[in-house]
């Protein structure tokens, strides 16, 4: 639930893509199941996929949302990707836990 609020915080809309960058696990499950409660749909990326598969789907999806973590996140500016497009789990976190 906590995921799905950030992104409707976020006014990303409905049946948009959302771009899942995070290491396989079950905080990128738990991504997914919030992706879904909030009416839009998950695009899993690992970070160990190559440059040109990420710059690839960036480019076909270009996603509303891209969910990460603080590791990740430098990763995406260098792939171009805007910071009001990135929210990471972190901050879901820390906003949503209080």
């Amino acid at each position: 639930v906590k995921v799905a609020n950030a992104i409707i915080e976020k006014s990303v809309g409905i049946q948009k893509p959302i771009l899942v960058f995070l290491p396989k696990g079950k905080e990128s499950i738990a991504t997914f199941m919030g992706i879904v409660y909030s009416r839009n749909f998950y695009v899993p990326t690992d970070v160990k996929y190559p440059k040109e598969r990420i710059e690839m789907l960036l480019n076909v999806l270009n996603p509303e949302l891209i969910i990460t973590d603080s590791k990740n996140k430098e990763k995406l500016s260098n792939y171009g990707v805007l910071e009001k497009n990135i929210l990471l789990v972190e901050d879901i976190e820390n906003q949503f836990c209080k």
